[in-house]
């Protein structure tokens, strides 16, 4: 009995803390642990978590006598414990979101190498969300002792879902089974709620509105970024108003909308519009000079020593996302003071004070100075938790992310530091999620385009948010994107030769549709006219933009009028255009001119004849 009550005295009480994610500690060296968890989400996303824990006693004096666990933003219900003896006590207690649990052990396993076995189950609507199309599920890290040996975490999905299109990091046995060290970083999934539907995206509806100004005393012409495709997006507009008069594309990729300002006046833009957004890239996006994505820039300052220095011994994309993840911290404050970007040199200085402006902008940094092409993404990002996946500014949730270019896949690859360092290291290297929608793309220059959501119609730094204007709305739907192959418009103007210039026939390509037009390949004909080039290609146009491209051509007569109809054909489709030549001599300017050009010649000859009489 005494030896009994020695061990009763000296017994640990061992505590399993759990934030949203099993992390147990033990006193070192007293217990090894085996967690094996499963997550069954059933039809509606109610799952149930079941923790099959094995305690191994590694000495003779201790035994485990009660398990706290700790949750933090997961609500359980339906606890249950039970161990080899039976159910087991559980007491619950909660303060603010969190919750504690408390479950005695009856079954005293005492001597080394003797294991307690036991069960804890529990339901949790925190697991699966259903958002739009899809199901996501997060789980959080998993987080063992150094005592723990292997653990699996198995994930079971009704026959109600669709195919997995997001799986991070891959299953160690598949379909859904991983061991703990694949699961440190956390586990998400992404799945399609029908499994009818195929395409490995989430579509989203959203309404942005630009506020305009010319306070000059001229008519001016206005060019602001509306959201483009990209290899990890595609647009579909439904409304602009007013319509811009030519959306083009700049070297970057972005889609600038041209929109005509009338002297001292104001107007708001309203965009809106689908888009398809996918966690990995879906097509190539060849890079045409790399020197551009390598130079230094405002807040990228490629040159400093310590971030060149930095840059040799990193030299990957790897190490410096994950260096970039590791040294900075995200600080909530930054938002409330508003305090101004810092860039690339000052984040290395201060590391405890970033926001995803200085995540990005380390990251850029120190990739171009490792001879990486690298340029920042603004746009918005979809996120359940803003304490895990914090956004810039509260009001339109803008973030900011960077992108390098990959030489093997030839196209960008878009990853997100802040976010791997804010949700305690889930991966956003290899793959992103499927809410990262780009509005703005900056690579030329660090500041400019301006990204929608940033064209406010109060300005003033000391403004209080509550007058701030919500200019940005992005929401999931369940609904599948319009995809289908837009066709061109072609149009030629009157033309008017010349026998002394070389003559081209301007054509005017015009998409007239809501999505990207891609690059056409044409081929002209035309009975009477001789091109000098019968083939030529048009870049991609976006939606209701325009381009015009010259084709040079040797004309059926210099002295007659001609009519032709040249015909373009472009794939399946053929376009025929009419077009109306007329010799130089015979244009009403010309004649017009010519015949001033003899009065004046009139009048001189009958001065120069008085003169001389």
């Amino acid at each position: 009995m005494k030896a009994m009550r020695l061990i009763k005295l000296i017994t640990l009480i061992t505590l399993i803390k759990i934030f949203f994610s099993p992390t147990p500690i033990f006193a070192e060296g007293k217990f090894q642990s085996t967690f094996d968890l499963t997550y069954k989400v059933h039809d509606q996303g109610l799952t149930t978590v079941t923790q099959n824990i094995h305690l191994t006693n590694l000495t003779s004096e201790f035994f485990p006598s009660e398990y706290v666990l700790k949750l933090g933003n997961l609500v359980p219900t339906n606890l249950r414990a039970y161990d080899r003896t039976g159910p087991l006590t559980l007491i619950a207690t909660s303060s603010g979101s969190a919750s504690e649990i408390h479950i005695k052990f009856r079954d005293q396993v005492v001597g080394i190498n003797n294991t307690l076995h036991w069960t804890l189950t529990y339901d949790t609507l925190d697991i699966a969300k259903h958002i739009g199309r899809l199901w996501q599920i997060t789980i959080p890290p998993v987080q063992q002792p150094a005592e723990s040996s292997s653990s699996t975490i198995g994930l079971y999905v009704p026959s109600s879902f669709g195919p997995a299109i997001l799986k991070k990091p891959e299953p160690v046995f598949p379909p859904f089974i991983w061991d703990e060290s694949t699961a440190r970083r956390g586990i998400s999934a992404s799945f399609l709620d029908s499994p009818s539907k195929t395409e490995p995206y989430q579509t989203y509806r959203f309404e942005l509105t630009y506020h305009l100004s010319n306070p000059s005393l001229t008519k001016t012409d206005r060019q602001v970024a509306l959201p483009p495709d990209t290899a990890y997006q595609k647009i579909a507009f439904t409304s602009l108003s007013p319509k811009p008069t030519n959306i083009s594309l700049d070297p970057d990729g972005n889609w600038l909308g041209h929109f005509s300002l009338n002297p001292l006046s104001k107007i708001d833009l309203t965009i809106q519009g689908l888009a398809a957004v996918y966690s990995r890239p879906q097509n190539k996006e060849p890079l045409v000079k790399s020197a551009d994505y390598l130079k230094p820039d405002q807040f990228w300052e490629v040159a400093d020593p310590e971030i060149s220095s930095l840059a040799k011994k990193l030299r990957s994309p790897q190490a410096i996302y994950d260096y970039v993840v590791k040294l900075l911290h995200y600080d909530e404050k930054r938002l409330e003071t508003r305090q101004s970007r810092a860039g690339a040199k000052i984040a290395l200085s201060r590391p405890d004070s970033a926001i995803c402006l200085e995540f990005t902008d380390l990251f850029i940094a120190l990739s171009r100075a490792a001879g990486i092409p690298a340029r920042e993404i603004n746009g918005f990002a979809y996120t359940t938790s803003a304490t895990r996946e914090p956004l810039s500014l509260e009001k339109d949730v803008l973030h900011s992310w960077p992108e390098y270019f990959d030489q093997p896949s030839q196209t960008w690859i878009m990853v997100d530091p802040t976010w791997g360092s804010t949700t305690a290291g889930f991966d956003y290297f290899r793959s992103l999620d499927l809410g990262h929608l780009t509005f703005a793309i900056h690579g030329q220059s660090s500041t400019k385009p301006k990204p929608a959501g940033t064209y406010k119609k109060l300005l003033s730094t000391q403004m209080p948010p509550s007058q701030v204007t919500k200019d940005v709305s992005v929401i999931p739907i369940d609904t599948p994107f319009p995809f289908f192959s837009p066709s061109p418009q072609i149009s030629l103007r009157t033309k008017t030769i010349s026998p002394f210039l070389e003559n081209h026939l301007t054509i005017t390509i015009t998409n007239p549709n809501p999505t990207l037009l891609s690059p056409q390949n044409f081929t002209v004909t035309s009975p009477g006219i001789s091109f000098l080039k019968t083939r030529f290609s048009s870049p991609p146009i976006p939606p209701f933009g325009q381009i015009n491209l010259a084709l040079p051509f040797r004309p059926p007569s210099w002295t007659q009028n001609a009519n032709a109809i040249i015909s373009f054909e472009s794939g399946q489709s053929r376009q025929n255009a009419a077009l109306t030549i007329t010799p130089l001599y015979k244009h009403p300017f010309v004649v017009f001119g010519g015949l001033i050009v003899i009065s004046i010649l009139s009048v001189f000859a009958k001065i120069s004849r008085r003169l001389l009489l």
